[in-house]
């Protein structure tokens, strides 16, 4: 999961950068696009993010294994929440205050971190009292998380690539017949 934050990470660096260029012959719009296109592949990654969580709770699950609880677990995963919790604050503040697509998106894959480390919390818990088999099957709710926050992610870019009007026209035009 982490090394595929990283990816992301990248992805969305370099379309930033990519997205602040100004207009050419090529691009007369300019190329906030770029960004948005990012947006959808950032949603590429957490899905297969949730292919990897899906195939080692499977394997778990066949296998009977249950996690080695350590104190160590405990304080990781409690820091990875908190830490996880200010970035995606920070990122959905900055997003929102930025027309960013990308940091909202990524603010939405950060939920979906916090979401996922309370779950393996709760497992370890679980785990710990003796439920092993928890911890597999919170791996597949976690999958469930994450494969909403990539759908959620990707519809919402979509709608900018294909020009998805923002309000209903009929609305709009009802409004402006009252104003009129």
């Amino acid at each position: 999961n982490s090394a595929l934050d990283v990816a992301s990470n990248i992805i969305g660096l370099a379309s930033t950068v990519i997205a602040a260029r100004p207009p050419d012959e090529k691009h007369p719009y300019g190329h906030r696009r770029f960004e948005t296109l990012a947006t959808i592949i950032v949603g590429g990654v957490v899905l297969l993010t949730a292919w990897e969580v899906i195939q080692s709770s499977v394997s778990r699950l066949s296998a009977g294994d249950a996690p080695a609880l350590t104190p160590a677990n405990f304080v990781v995963m409690a820091v990875t929440v908190g830490v996880d919790l200010a970035l995606m604050a920070y990122e959905r503040r900055k997003g929102k205050h930025l027309k960013s697509e990308l940091l909202v998106a990524d603010s939405e894959d950060k939920r979906s971190d916090v979401l996922a480390s309370a779950t393996v919390l709760i497992s370890l818990v679980a785990t710990g009292l003796g439920l092993a088999w928890i911890d597999a099957v919170a791996a597949l709710i976690v999958v469930g998380l994450i494969g909403l926050t990539a759908w959620r992610i990707v519809r919402r870019a979509a709608d900018i690539l294909v020009d998805r009007a923002a309000l209903d026209p009929m609305a709009v035009s009802e409004v402006a017949q009252e104003v009129a």
